[in-house]
């Protein structure tokens, strides 16, 4: 118990000494200044951590509102007409793409 009161008091004068709020002057301070930015960077990553922690936990428990809709609702199988129409327009284009490749184009070359 000795040992975290002396952790505390060593900090908390070490803290009072670089937040310095008795005196009020403008003057640079590079290492209470980082020492701040340090501190509140530190807490802006332990809230952002928590809250991520909190998402991943309602999201596993899958209590989100959209996640029980989905999974209620039948799927559809594929249906197979509309699937081999497509697969025959595919085709189509397929044929014609391979007859232009094979018939030399009909536009009179300027170079030669």
């Amino acid at each position: 118990m000795n040992f975290f009161k002396k952790i505390t008091s060593i900090f908390r004068e070490r803290f009072l000494y670089f937040i310095n709020a008795t005196r009020v002057e403008f003057e640079i301070t590079p290492y209470r200044d980082w020492l701040m930015l340090i501190i509140a960077m530190v807490i802006a990553g332990i809230i952002l951590v928590g809250a991520a922690v909190y998402l991943f936990l309602l999201i596993n428990s899958s209590e989100i509102a959209g996640i029980k809709e989905a999974e209620t609702r039948l799927f559809e199988t594929v249906n197979e007409e509309k699937l081999d129409e497509v697969l025959q327009i595919f085709k189509e284009r397929e044929d014609v793409s391979e007859t232009l490749l094979h018939i030399p184009p009909r536009v009179v070359d300027p170079s030669r």
